[in-house]
Parts: structure tokens; sequence; C-alpha cells
């Protein structure tokens, strides 16, 4: 892990700010974590924001077991971020992590409603997609008794594809 993993992991704009002139932003450490999926999980939106005003950093950077920034902000519940990333066209937002797991499940199994609707929202997000174990998003809301989420769930299936 390098100071520049650091001063994202704990938020420290400033730090980020200086050791991008020296350092790559897609600098991975020994989990293969880049300074965005710190910044994602912990939920610092300005060094998110700083982060992705870098053309080319990869936003779907992959740590050790598949879980990209979006993945980390949809699984601590980071709303701000989630915005942040799905204002990148290039984001994929089904991206499968350890157990095949996707944003949209670890947001509905988490309990994260606002998150579930920004995903629902776009277009091409699978709410079927189904983990290792064959569970989705519905089967985790359902389990979990995240009424809210269920009904959003079932919205998104029964309205029809626009043309």
């Amino acid at each position: 892990m390098t100071s520049l993993h650091l001063a994202a992991y704990f938020g420290v704009d400033d730090a980020v700010r200086d050791l991008l002139s020296s350092n790559s932003p897609d600098l991975k450490d020994s989990y293969s974590r880049t300074p965005l999926s710190y910044a994602a999980e912990k939920g610092h939106e300005g060094i998110v924001k700083l982060l992705l005003a870098i053309d080319k950093v990869d936003v779907d950077a992959k740590a050790g077991l598949g879980p990209t920034p979006l993945l980390y902000a949809a699984a601590n519940g980071h709303e701000g971020i989630i915005k942040l990333l799905l204002a990148i066209d290039k984001v994929d937002v089904d991206a499968k992590a350890g157990f095949g797991r996707t944003p949209l499940l670890y947001a509905t199994a988490n309990g994260h409603e606002g998150i579930v609707k920004l995903l629902l929202a776009i277009d091409k997000v699978d709410i079927d997609a189904k983990d290792g174990s064959g569970q989705t998003p519905l089967s985790y809301a359902a389990a979990n008794g995240y009424e809210g989420i269920v009904k959003l769930l079932l919205e998104k299936a029964l309205t029809p594809p626009l043309l």
C-alpha cells in the first residue's frame, strides 16, 4: 500500500492531490486495489471527484476477488459516489465480484434503497443477475425484509422497455 492509497483510504484530499503529481491514479496495491476503490468504499466523495477528473482513470479496476469501485460504493451505501460513478458512461453496472455478486445484488442485500433506485434507473442493469448460489436481487431483498426494495424491483420487472 502506498501513500496515495492511504490518503484515499483516510480521505485526505490535499494529500491525494499532491501525490497524484508523481503517482498513477490507477496504482495498485498488493490487493490489486486502486486509490479510487478505497475512496469509493470509504465514502470520500471529494477524492472520487478528483480521481474521476483524470481522463484515463480506470473506473472499473477490479480488486483481488473482483470488486470494482461501483460495487464497493453500492455495498457500503454511498449514494453520492454511486451518482458520480454512474455519470461515467463506460462504468460497468453489472461487473461481478467474488461469488458472482453485482452492485445491485450488494445494494439489495444491504438494504440501500436509494442506491437500488439509482441502479434501476440504468436501463442496462440486469435485475435478474444471479450470484454463485443462484440468488437474485429480489431474493435478497425479500429474504431480508426490505419491502420498499422488493416493490422497486417488481415495478422495474413489470415495466415494459422503451422502444
